[in-house]
């Protein structure tokens, strides 16, 4: 061959190489023919002896030819169906082999760096045909089925090389590497872990990360056997031996221990776990040739054979201990149908969530992260809440208050100048608190070696968050206020302006008043209102919260709170924070109780044991995901109802609880009910947290969607007020009455105005006074504790028992609403005295214009004009001027207590300077107007305002006391903490009786105390579905309860109380608990109190108030001279005639 020939050769080889001509393409090409799906079912001949090719792929995969089933770029998993077509292929065609394919299955796998010759090994060991050359030779994941003497199945699998230079760019490599180690450790009953020389340091910290990634992703059950095979080892010696297996344990369990876990809990090491091999090939220099040549290290087939031996002997083991406990729930499979489902269930499991866990490079690295974490979150909360946050409300106070005050005549003008001012004086306030929370960070981190400049600048960048928050909700409330005030101010220079247009119409002639039917004056209001509305609109527009502001506003409280929530909660590792933009895009996704049955079986559960039904076929398993659903359908239901509660997105404190009831629905609640399956737990808690965001952007949208209707409907409503008041000052016929009428509706809709504003500010400086008064909040557990069961109040107790949030919340509005009764009886008065003087002064000034302007026709000092012959010559801007006088005298207003008159004049609302005909009818008739819509405000408006009011301010005071929603793991007893806190604390615990646990079996009821000794000696279920003692179970599933305390002489006093209350109340809880038994130890009846036990009919009367405080509804029992003043009804200060002063009655 020439050189031409060789180099041509050549490249059609390199061609060959790219087009990846190989067994493993021709075998996936047949997967993808063989696709129910596949387009070309009918168009090939290849299909017609298909049949023919399974025997053979068959033949050679039961003969131990490998087989690619991870592959693909992403990798994905070989299709299932095509899998069990080939292996009932295999079963038919070796009809003759003594076991059907379908036996126990023992699965080996090994892990390690590229190159390490892992797949040598693995052909030595076991007789496999891996391929082995230099450089990367196994991409994803290779399996080798072979049968060993005794007939089982046995399944070796070869995994792509760690540590790996060559690996997909679109891959970490470290998320890579810890996704190929998890499947290997998930997958099978023992890993090789295949090194040459000592183990490095990387790969100790890979299986670092990969015990933290085993703890939350929880898709295994059982603890695999792990071998370490170090290559290459010139000293095998049994000393040697013996360090490295005591230097890997102790490494292995160190980590273990900093992660709250037991190193038996994620894997198994023994005697026979390190293993010392030689080199597998010798070189050696032919002293004839002087060529180099390898062979077969005659030691290397030794020692394999002694690791085969040590591998099938810690297999059998696994089997026996199988045999000896629950197999469903040690990892034994006995179809490859069973072990195949749960590998596809492990590899979407890591690729859903690996990247979230696997990012990190070693455990150390995940502690000091989240160190850091926390001080960048304290940092920013003391800046917060002692810095920006004050600072910026009394700026936004300020500006209200000073710059945007109703009735004072400001123009748009002056409202855009406030608006540029305040906009500035924010900015600048939150760059320089931005600046010092930078500082502030920055002294506390960066003199700590352990945080690398890298990790602090990530979290750096993630502080202003926090404040870009608080800013954009200052900002969003200056818009409300902004808009209110231009919409007043608009409101009066419409009415200003529509008033003056008629003016001009009807006053064109100053000798006489036109006359213009109500044709045309409609006609000429709609082509004025038509621009007017348009600007409203388009301002109304220009306020009104986007949707991108509401998806930014919740991502930044949800990854706020999920900070705060990793602390208290490892698990939400496992989710990550989201951007607005996620919710953007998927804002009107399906919810997950929108999606049916066949998605959750595919998404959130799976099979209780890997044996004994098709779980996607089972009845059961939809009575289980009907549990799962009604779970995250409260779930959702509470958390929609408190935002329609709030109006707004709720503080951080709240999503925080959200996120530990979502925990718990995901990871307890659920699964105590469920018996056919089990929750795939890292997929609730990922869908939940999602849906979370879901349910609030779109709730949010939904309350702005709702006030910016309100918002036209308002206008609307105004339009109507102003085209009636211009068309009927309009017309010719209409007299004094009618005038006098209209111009009182006019005045009482500014008084109205003005008594919205002072009912609002009245309401806020009631709660805030009452909050000051009261006890502190943290000691509301304690007074509900002592007043129920302290005091042995047997159906407090009970509602106590029902809903201890709702007998909270009760305590709390008796005491709010009894206190707020007291202040709002000796200031509600004042509010009503200053209407009532309002109106009377109002009625007194009208009459004393009349009285001057009679005088003064009486005495001829009125001019006479054209427009006044026949009559008296006034219109009402004169009664304008007369208000506006300095030198009307209040004190000539008998009985009247308050000084509005100066306030009466600045009210004066726009209209048409519309013609008195006769003052003397007008001003009868304009007192006449005033009383009568004095008795509608008597009777309703400022008693039903002031109630409305404080309610709403009610609500909003109990959600800053309400406290955490933690439940005691043993009693169920609410946690009493205020506040933002990671540890839970219950000053009382109950016995579990008290909120329904008992012995499924029996019914008896619970009555173990839980910081018993008792308690104390027992073993608890853990998330493994293993029993430990109960410090190891709070570790594992409760590490917020921990430490959990012990017994005392004061939990002695609480026993007793206890007892006597559970005797008591044992039937109208028995009752409730249904099947639960009312049941107890024949000593405790001495605590019986005869005539005082409760019934079934008492449980009656708690179930409907705890539903009346849930929905509401319920209002406490106020004593009855109290409730009169606040609701109006006493005499002293009734709004009737005979109570008012002697000028306001009318004439």
């Amino acid at each position: 061959m020439d050189a031409g020939d060789l180099k041509e050769a050549q490249e059609i080889q390199a061609q060959i190489e790219e087009l990846n001509i190989s067994i493993d393409a021709f075998w996936t090409e047949l997967e993808i023919l063989t696709c129910p799906e596949s387009p070309w079912e009918q168009a090939t001949a290849l299909v017609t002896d298909i049949e023919a090719i399974h025997q053979a792929y068959a033949y050679s995969i039961l003969a131990g030819a490998p087989i690619q089933l991870l592959k693909g770029t992403p990798l994905r998993l070989t299709d299932m169906a095509f899998l069990k077509t080939i292996l009932a292929a295999g079963n038919s065609a070796k009809s003759t082999t003594s076991t059907n394919i379908d036996q126990q299955i023992l699965v080996v796998s090994v892990i390690g760096a590229q190159s390490s010759a892992k797949s040598t090994l693995l052909n030595f060991l076991f007789g496999s045909n891996f391929v082995t050359r230099a450089g990367r030779c196994t991409r994803g994941l290779y399996a080798s089925f072979m049968r060993l003497e005794d007939g089982r199945l046995l399944v070796v699998l070869d995994t792509e090389g760690l540590l790996s230079i060559e690996s997909n760019p679109d891959e970490q490599g470290d998320v890579f590497d810890g996704q190929m180690t998890l499947l290997a450790m998930a997958c099978s009953q023992l890993v090789l872990i295949n090194h040459k020389g000592e183990v490095s340091r990387q790969l100790q910290d890979l299986l670092e990360v990969c015990m933290f990634a085993l703890k939350h992703l929880r898709v295994t059950n059982f603890q695999p056997d792990i071998f370490f095979v170090l290559r290459d080892q010139h000293d095998r010696s049994p000393t040697v031996h013996e360090d490295m297996l005591r230097h890997m344990k102790r490494h292995l369990a160190g980590c273990a221990s900093r992660l709250g876990l037991k190193l038996e809990d994620v894997l198994r090491l023994n005697a026979s776990s390190i293993h010392l091999l030689p080199s597998a090939y010798v070189s050696q220099v032919d002293p004839m040739s002087g060529k180099e040549t390898s062979a077969v290290n005659e030691t290397f087939p030794e020692e394999v054979v002694k690791l085969r031996s040590s591998v099938l002997k810690v297999l059998n083991e696994t089997v026996s201990r199988q045999s000896d406990s629950d197999s469903s729930r040690m990892g034994a499979w006995h179809t490859l149908d069973q072990w195949y489902t749960h590998c596809n269930t492990v590899w979407e499991t890591l690729i859903q969530f690996g990247h979230n866990l696997l990012h990190y490079k070693t455990i150390r690295e995940i502690e000091v992260k989240r160190e850091l974490n926390q001080i960048g979150s304290d940092v920013s909360r003391h800046i917060l809440e002692n810095g920006f946050k004050p600072e910026a409300n009394k700026i936004l106070h300020s500006y209200v208050e000073s710059r945007l005050k109703v009735f004072s005549g400001l123009s748009l003008e002056d409202l855009d100048g406030a608006d540029v001012e305040f906009r500035a004086s924010l900015s600048n306030l939150k760059s320089v608190w931005e600046e010092k929370l930078g500082e502030a960070f920055d002294s506390q981190t960066s003199s700590q070696e352990r945080f690398t400049a890298t990790m602090r600048d990530e979290v750096a960048r993630k502080l202003p968050a926090v404040l870009d928050y608080v800013y954009d909700n200052l900002m969003y409330t200056w818009k409300l206020h902004l808009k209110q005030a231009k919409d007043s101010s608009q409101s009066a220079s419409m009415w200003s302006h529509f008033c003056e247009m008629l003016d001009k119409v009807l006053f064109a002639d100053p000798t006489k008043m036109a006359v213009v039917s109500e044709a045309e004056a409609r006609a000429l209001f709609a082509k004025e209102w038509t621009r007017f509305e348009s600007e409203f609109l388009a301002r109304l527009e220009g306020v009104r919260k986007q949707k991108s502001a509401i998806a930014y506003e919740v991502s930044a409280v949800f990854n706020s709170a999920l900070s705060k929530a990793i602390l208290e909660r490892p698990d939400y590792n496992l989710v990550k924070e989201m951007g607005p933009q996620t919710l953007l895009q998927s804002g009107s996704a399906a919810l997950m109780n929108d999606e049916p049955d066949d998605i959750w079986k595919l998404k959130y559960v799976g099979p209780a044991s890997v044996g004994g039904y098709d779980f996607r076929q089972s009845d059961e398993v939809t009575r289980d995901i009907r549990i799962l659903r009604k779970q995250v359908l409260d779930l959702a239901t509470d958390i929609d109802s408190e935002l329609l509660r709030s109006g707004g997105m709720p503080p951080e404190s709240v999503v925080v609880d959200w996120l530990r009831n979502a925990h718990e629905t995901a990871y307890r609640d659920a699964e105590r009910k469920m018996k056919a399956c089990k929750v795939r737990q890292p997929q609730v808690l990922a869908a939940l947290h999602s849906e979370m965001r879901t349910i609030a952007y779109t709730a949010l949208c939904r309350e702005e969607d709702n006030r910016h209707k309100k918002q036209v409907e308002s206008l609307l409503k105004q339009k109507g007020d102003v085209e009636e008041h211009l068309v009927m000052m309009a017309r010719g016929n209409a007299g004094d009455v009618e005038r006098a009428a209209s111009f009182a509706e006019r005045y009482h809709q500014q008084i109205d105005q003005w008594l919205e504003l002072q009912v609002t500010s009245f309401a806020a400086e009631v709660r805030a006074t009452v909050l000051a008064e009261m006890p502190d909040p943290a000691k509301a557990h304690e007074r509900a504790f002592q007043q129920s069961f302290g005091a042995r109040n047997w159906m407090d107790v009970l509602e106590y028992c029902l809903d201890v949030n709702a007998y909270l919340e009760k305590m709390f509005l008796t005491l709010f609403h009894r206190r707020q009764a007291a202040v709002t009886a000796t200031r509600l008065p004042q509010l009503e005295q200053r209407v009532r003087d309002m109106y009377a002064t109002l009625r007194e000034l009208v009459a004393m214009w009349y009285k001057e302007t009679s005088m003064a026709i009486a005495s001829g000092q009125q001019k006479v004009t054209p427009l006044s012959i026949g009559g008296s010559g006034k219109r009402i801007f004169d009664f304008k001027k007369y208000l506006a006088r300095s030198d009307v005298n209040q004190s000539a207003l008998v009985g009247i207590e308050n000084n509005v008159s100066e306030f009466i004049a600045e009210i004066f609302p726009p209209t048409v300077n519309f013609e008195i005909r006769d003052v003397r009818v007008f001003s009868e008739a304009f007192r006449e107007q005033v009383l009568m819509r004095l008795s509608s405000v008597k009777d309703t408006i400022v008693a039903h305002k002031v109630q409305k009011c404080l309610q709403e301010q009610s609500v909003q005071a109990w959600s800053l006391i309400r406290g955490c929603t933690g439940r005691c793991p043993l009693c169920g007893s609410k946690c009493d903490c205020l506040g933002e806190h990671q540890k839970h604390t219950c000053s009382h615990h109950l016995f579990p009786a008290f909120h329904g646990w008992m012995d499924r079996a029996t019914g008896a009821p619970s009555l173990a105390f839980c910081k018993s000794e008792e308690v104390y000696g027992g073993t608890y279920q853990c998330r493994d579905s293993e029993w430990r003692a109960l410090v190891d179970y709070l570790d594992d599933s409760h590490p917020s309860w921990v430490p959990f305390p012990r017994g005392s002489s004061e939990f002695d006093e609480d026993v007793t109380v206890l007892r006597a209350a559970w005797v008591n109340c044992k039937f109208a809880l028995e009752k409730y608990f249904t099947p639960m038994k009312a049941s107890n130890p024949p000593q405790w009846e001495c605590y019986v109190e005869p005539g005082r036990q409760l019934t079934t009919a008492d449980l009656e009367a708690a179930k409907k108030t705890i539903r009346a405080i849930r929905g509401k509804s319920w209002v406490p029992e106020l004593p009855s001279a109290v409730r009169e003043i606040v609701e109006g009804k006493r005499d002293n200060h009734q709004f009737s005639d005979n109570k008012m002063p002697p000028s306001f009655v009318a004439s």
